[in-house]
């Protein structure tokens, strides 16, 4: 019989109208967990006499019904998009419809938000939008940087310099604000520096992200010590783990066999082999991976059969589209159809998002929409540097493509619809500058995958 929270019911309501439930679910195979949840409930319904059953069973039995259809969706093949909680990425999952949200189980790094002192905001992010349904939590681990007074002060002089206008002092008012906004980072650079601790803080990690509904902390692949004490914690809570892994990282690669090795239900947790940006070296991608399946397999054994495994990678250029083909072929689907021709594995991506990389400047943007098809995206681009205006012409070009009759109808299409109409806000947010399009471009790609599971 499945466990249920403490505040689910009495205990003759879990063993009773539990066990009618999850023998009609168990017997019909049903999977998806929204879905198919109303159709046990409806199933149970008609199997007992509702004027005889109490109205805090009947409660218990509609929440079952949800439980057991997240574990029953957790047994199927699901889409793996990988993204984080800054503002535009999060955007994409966050403007999924429901259907499609049954149909994933996201990897989301959970990022500061603004003027957060801890990750909780970041926590409760993810929890509203993913609503208890199954999620693989990291958390990004790079402090935030701290700005002395001095150094804002020379920061301001160049400024003025540059502007040809005299430099001035901060006010009081201001001198405060900006004290505050010191004091709130240092605070949250503290609580990062917690959960890094290497004798402490991977335990604090995995207990924190598992005390919310659906959340699968990812183990902390930092030393053998920490992976024992991730591994011991997780044991004796029953909680669910995943291991997220650079195949060409050996250490990585051997603390997740031995965290594997170690774990008591290994059929509830998850491997992710997340090969990064593979444009243009799939065939090094393939055998880093298979490579890495094999020492996993060795390390772990019984345990490596039983894990769910993921392969997530990416091909979106974080480089200038310029002189790139309109349209460009996805990588990450060749990567996968050659691992998995060896290997159980399921499909996983980096949702059209770029890989990140530090910049010292920038020397403009070239205004571009896309469209996600299958195995491919189409780019329509404007070489005008930096116009603002190039988003409402690339959209209507867009719609008038062949290609866009390929589209899948999702909230991303409609922006592109929309702008194309003339509206440059669409839901408050202003589509003139990239990082907006960022949303639009993953979510598409997010319902696109999701709908092909």
């Amino acid at each position: 019989m499945m466990m249920y929270p403490s505040h689910y019911g009495s205990a003759v309501g879990k063993r009773y109208y539990g066990e009618i439930f999850n023998n009609k679910l168990r017997s019909e195979g049903w999977r998806s967990h929204s879905v198919h949840a109303d159709r046990s409930w409806k199933a149970c319904l008609s199997r007992v006499n509702i004027s005889l059953v109490p109205k805090e069973s009947l409660v218990l039995m509609r929440a079952s019904a949800r439980i057991m259809g997240l574990l029953e969706s957790m047994a199927s093949k699901h889409y793996f998009p990988s993204f984080s909680t800054r503002p535009f990425e999060f955007k994409a999952y966050a403007h999924c419809t429901e259907m499609i949200k049954d149909s994933i189980i996201p990897i989301v790094t959970l990022t500061r938000q603004s003027r957060a002192e801890s990750f909780s905001d970041s926590i409760d992010l993810v929890s509203d939008a993913s609503q208890g349904r199954p999620v693989i939590v990291d958390f990004d681990r790079t402090p935030r940087p701290l700005t002395t007074e001095a150094e804002a002060a020379d920061k301001r002089r160049q400024k003025a310099e540059k502007r040809g206008t005299p430099s001035r002092d901060r006010s009081k008012k201001e001198l405060a604000h900006y004290a505050e906004l010191r004091r709130e980072t240092e605070q949250f650079n503290a609580h990062l520096s917690g959960l890094k601790d290497p004798v402490t803080g991977s335990v604090s990690w995995i207990r924190m992200a598992s005390a919310h509904a659906g959340m699968v902390p990812i183990v902390r692949l930092v030393s053998a010590e920490a992976v024992t004490a991730q591994i011991q914690a997780a044991n004796a809570s029953g909680i669910a783990v995943a291991f997220r892994i650079d195949p060409e990282d050996q250490l990585q690669v051997g603390l997740a066999g031995r965290g594997l090795s170690g774990l008591r239900q290994p059929g509830s947790a998850f491997l992710i082999l997340d090969a990064g940006d593979v444009r243009n070296r799939v065939s090094s991608a393939c055998a880093a991976a298979e490579s890495a399946f094999r020492s996993l397999r060795n390390a772990a054994g019984e345990s490596f059969e039983r894990v769910r495994k993921t392969l997530v990678s990416g091909s979106f250029p974080s480089s200038s589209l310029r002189d790139l083909p309109r349209l460009l072929p996805m990588e990450e689907g060749l990567l996968y159809e050659r691992v998995s021709g060896s290997w159980q594995v399921e499909y996983g991506d980096h949702a059209s998002l770029p890989k990140r990389s530090a910049r010292s400047g920038s020397n403009g943007w070239f205004p571009h929409v896309d469209l996600t098809l299958d195995g491919h995206w189409r780019i329509e681009l404007e070489e005008r540097n930096s116009d603002r205006t190039g988003y409402g012409r690339c959209a209507r070009a867009t719609i008038a493509s062949g290609e866009w009759k390929s589209r899948t109808e999702c909230w991303g299409t409609s922006v592109v619809k929309e702008v194309a109409d003339g509206s440059t806000t669409v839901g408050g947010v202003k589509f003139v500058v990239p990082a907006a399009w960022l949303s639009v471009r993953a979510n598409q790609h997010i319902s696109r995958f999701a709908r092909d599971r």
